[in-house]
C-alpha cells in the first residue's frame, strides 16, 4: 500500500495514520488541518488507492462523489446531504477491494447545522463498503455528533528538510521561500511552486503582497471591498498572516532589526484583527483598524 502515496510531502507522523487507515478502512474519516495543508489532495489519493484507480482519474470514476461549497453560497445546504444520501440508496457493484464507493465532503465545516444532522444518517447505517470522507480545519468546526462517529487523521506540516528533500527538482532558496510563505502546508507549498493561480489561498497570498505594496489610501479602499465577503476576508487574513509572518523571520535572519519591529507590531495588529473575526466583529470596522494600523 505505501506506493501509492510515494508521491505525497507527508510528515512521518500522518503518513503512519493514512497507510494504517488504508490498510485497514473504516465507513467514516475525518481529516482535518489548517487551511492550505493539502487536505484534499490527500483524501483524493486515499480514495484513488482505496477504489483502485490514479488520482488523476478519480473524478471519473463512477462511484466517486465530490462535495464543496458553491462559489456563490455560504454553506453546504441540506438538500445536498439529502442528495447524497439517496444516491448512496443505490448498490454499488461488487467489488474485491474492501470500498468500492467514496464520497468526500470538502472543507465539512461549512455544512449548516440542518445538513450536518442529515449526514448522521449516513455516519450511523453507512451502506456496505462505502466511505465518507470529510474534511475540515478541526473536529471543533463540526458537530460533536459528527466528529464522533468517525475515525481521524491529522495532517500535520513536512519539515523545511523533509521538503527539500522532496522537492529536490526545485532550486533550494525557492524551496526554502515557498516553505515558510506556506508554513509547511503541503497544498499552499505546492501552489506556490508551481505557480499555481486557480489555488484560492495562492490567490489571496498574492492579494496581501499587493496590499502591503499600496498606500494607506489603497490599502483601504481594498479593504473596505473584500471586507464585504466575510468567507473571503477570513482567507485574506490568513494569507497576510503568511506573508506577514514570512518577511518577519527573513528579516530576523538578516538581523534587520527595525523593519522586524514593524514587521512584528503589524503581525500583533493582525492577530488582534484575526481574532475579532472568528468572534464576528463587524468586517468594516476591522478592515478600516487594518489599514490605519499596518505600519509597512
Amino acid at each position: 500500500m505505501s506506493r501509492d502515496f510515494d508521491n505525497l510531502l507527508l510528515h512521518k507522523v500522518t503518513r503512519t495514520q493514512l497507510q494504517a487507515f488504508a490498510d485497514q478502512p473504516a465507513n467514516s474519516l475525518l481529516i482535518t488541518g489548517a487551511v492550505g495543508s493539502g487536505k484534499k489532495n490527500l483524501a483524493k489519493y486515499l480514495a484513488a488507492s482505496l477504489l483502485g484507480t490514479s488520482a488523476e482519474k478519480l473524478t471519473n470514476h463512477p462511484y466517486f462523489t465530490l462535495i464543496e461549497k458553491p462559489a456563490d453560497k455560504s454553506e453546504i445546504s441540506i438538500d445536498t446531504v439529502r442528495k447524497l444520501i439517496k444516491n448512496m440508496e443505490l448498490k454499488a457493484p461488487a467489488s474485491t477491494n474492501l470500498i468500492n464507493r467514496v464520497a468526500l465532503l470538502q472543507n465539512a465545516q461549512f455544512l449548516s447545522s440542518e445538513a450536518q444532522n442529515a449526514l448522521l444518517k449516513l455516519l450511523e447505517e453507512p451502506p456496505a463498503g462505502t466511505l465518507l470522507v470529510l474534511t475540515a480545519v478541526s473536529e471543533d468546526d463540526l458537530l460533536p455528533t459528527v466528529a464522533s462517529r468517525t475515525q481521524k487523521i491529522k495532517v500535520i506540516n513536512p519539515s523545511l528538510p523533509e521538503s527539500l528533500k522532496f522537492f529536490n527538482q526545485y532550486k533550494a532558496p525557492q524551496i526554502e521561500a515557498a516553505w515558510w510563505l506556506s508554513q509547511g502546508g503541503v497544498g499552499l507549498l505546492v501552489a506556490l511552486l508551481v505557480e499555481d493561480s486557480n489555488h484560492p489561498l495562492k490567490q489571496a497570498v498574492d492579494q496581501a503582497k499587493q496590499f502591503l505594496s499600496q498606500s494607506p489610501y489603497k490599502r483601504l479602499i481594498f479593504l473596505q471591498a473584500v471586507s464585504k465577503d466575510r468567507a473571503g476576508f477570513s482567507l485574506f487574513l490568513d494569507a497576510l498572516s503568511r506573508v506577514l509572518s514570512a518577511l518577519h523571520a527573513e528579516n530576523l535572519r538578516k538581523n534587520n532589526q527595525p523593519i522586524a519591529k514593524k514587521l512584528l507590531e503589524s503581525r500583533q495588529t493582525l492577530e488582534t484583527a484575526i481574532k475579532r473575526s472568528e468572534a464576528n466583529t463587524n468586517t468594516r470596522l476591522l478592515s478600516l483598524a487594518l489599514g490605519l494600523n499596518i505600519t509597512l
